[in-house]
């Protein structure tokens, strides 16, 4: 169950009678977690949660600057979603070369959105 764009498997394990979380989840959606996780370190970690309130100490340039950012991360989303569609219909062991296209296409533009993100992320503010 995605929350605003986070995914991950979650794993609650005990060893030796201590609990403990695991986090399995693919580069892809590891690129996304620290994506959110540097926005939330400098804007406000509600953020992560989809709290834009914490936009209202900001002054109004960079507001919309991490508005900028957060429209953003909304077209990261939807890149992640037809990542996973495509990757989800094509077969295990497929040779199907025009699916092979699909992903990679849908990979590359997905981690074309990544960049962008990292490269307004820095230039902000």
């Amino acid at each position: 169950d995605p929350r605003f764009g986070y995914r991950a498997v979650h794993l609650e394990v005990s060893v030796f009678g201590v609990q403990a979380e695991i986090q399995v989840r693919t580069g892809l959606q590891h690129l996304w977690a620290e994506s959110m996780e540097r926005l939330a370190d400098r804007f406000g970690r509600g953020l992560r949660y989809g709290d834009r309130s914490v936009l209202d100490n900001l002054d109004a340039g960079l507001r919309a600057e991490v508005v900028d950012l957060l429209q953003i991360l909304e077209r990261m989303s939807e890149q992640v979603n037809q990542f996973e569609s495509v990757a989800a219909s094509w077969p295990t062991g497929s040779r199907d070369h025009a699916a092979g296209v699909r992903l990679h296409t849908a990979r590359t533009t997905l981690e074309d959105v990544f960049v962008e993100f990292r490269a307004a992320l820095d230039d902000v503010g």
